[in-house]
């Protein structure tokens, strides 16, 4: 998808698309985020659509927090996208860090939406080489 790009609040939170990767990053800590996260997921969603992607990997660790009304948002997303005949769904993969606790509680129960189509990879958990 182009480049998709935005930074409200004063830079406190950005949300950015290119190519099947959207990163989220910041604190979105917002009264009513979705003035600019439904429009944003709606441009990534409709872009996926276009393009035809099977994929979208979706980037958090670099957010910091997320409130319930954000979680909110991306819930609506993922559902919308639930809506789509079987054979033209993207899957969704999150790339979180469990180490953070709103990613650890939030990502998995997410995840539960569509346990075909949304994927998790954690890269907060140790590895055998780093344990």
């Amino acid at each position: 998808m182009k480049t998709i790009s935005t930074s409200p609040d004063g830079g406190r939170v950005l949300l950015q698309a290119e190519g099947n990767v959207v990163v989220l990053r910041g604190e979105i800590d917002h009264a009513s985020p979705k003035a600019f996260l439904a429009p944003f997921f709606e441009e990534v969603h409709k872009a996926a659509l276009a393009e035809g992607l099977r994929a979208v990997r979706v980037d958090v660790r670099g957010l910091r927090f997320l409130n319930s009304s954000a979680v909110k948002e991306i819930i609506g997303w993922v559902l919308q996208r639930n809506r789509m005949p079987p054979g033209t769904k993207y899957a969704i993969e999150f790339v979180y860090d469990s180490t953070i606790l709103w990613q650890r509680v939030t990502m998995p129960t997410i995840s539960h939406l569509d346990a075909e189509f949304i994927m998790l990879d954690d890269r907060g958990r140790p590895t055998a080489g780093n344990a």
